[in-house]
């Protein structure tokens, strides 16, 4: 989750789509900095290559996330190394996908 944000008075979470599809990363140094990777089984819940993209951003109100947390379709995972957070800003200031407006625009809610 990036941040919190709210629309027309609906509070929602602001989160990175992660990929296992990451033959693009794999294959592109560019483009595998401006992500967060993980190898297959590096983290538990992650068994496959696992990017997390800071340029796939997503709103999710936070109704449908308690609505998911009610009718047991939520499911936690685990919580993210502690170096996450460090890697994510790297990879936010590295990606050649984001306009140098659009980076700080996330650098400033994470």
């Amino acid at each position: 989750m990036v941040c919190h944000e709210e629309s027309h008075g609906v509070p929602y979470a602001i989160c990175m789509k992660a990929t296992s599809h990451t033959s693009l990363y794999d294959n592109n140094h560019e483009m595998r900095a401006g992500v967060v990777y993980y190898k297959a089984g590096e983290l538990s819940y992650f068994p496959m290559n696992t990017a997390i993209q800071p340029d796939n951003l997503h709103p999710i109100p936070y109704a449908h996330i308690a609505t998911c947390h009610a009718n047991s379709t939520l499911k936690y995972l685990g919580q993210m190394p502690t170096d996450f957070h460090e890697k994510l800003l790297a990879a936010v200031k590295a990606s050649v996908t984001l306009s140098e407006e659009r980076k700080l625009n996330i650098l400033s809610r994470i």
